[in-house]
């Protein structure tokens, strides 16, 4: 070898097999995502604007009769928006953090709600059609329900 050559070969421990590297990076960045302080502001925030908007569901339920125009029209648009910012809020989360745990747990929580939503609605719409086809025939059977 030359003076301005220099020996590639040499390495300062031993060879990593290239799978056992490409695993700890990948855990290097689940640790990353799980420990960003970003992440669990995110997902934080979506859990509480998701929690604060049962909340104001349930309570606004139960005290129907008490509440005066102006706080039930509060009472149906504040909801919708809360649990829609935070359902925004946990997919940013997701995407800017795809292995953050915190952030998982909350889009598939998201996500079982959803299902169950649609599951309840299309169980109303089934049982108000059985209701209305059981009408049409006459009167008599109306009275026959339940």
């Amino acid at each position: 070898m030359g003076e301005n050559e220099q020996n590639t070969n040499i390495t300062n421990g031993p060879a990593v097999p290239e799978y056992i590297a490409k695993e700890a990076i990948k855990q290097q960045k689940k640790y990353n995502d799980n420990h960003s302080a970003t992440c669990k502001a995110l997902c934080t925030a979506s859990l509480v604007c998701w929690a604060l908007a049962n909340l104001i569901l349930i309570v606004s339920n139960q005290f129907f009769d008490l509440l005066i125009d102006v706080m039930a029209m509060f009472t149906e648009a504040v909801p919708g928006l809360l649990l829609i910012s935070g359902y925004v809020l946990a997919i940013v989360a997701i995407v800017r953090y795809p292995r953050s745990t915190f952030a998982r747990v909350l889009v598939i929580i998201y996500i079982t709600e959803l299902i169950l939503f649609f599951l309840m609605m299309l169980l109303l719409v089934i049982a108000c059609s059985s209701a209305i086809g059981s009408c049409s025939g006459g009167f008599i059977s109306c009275l026959e329900m339940g």
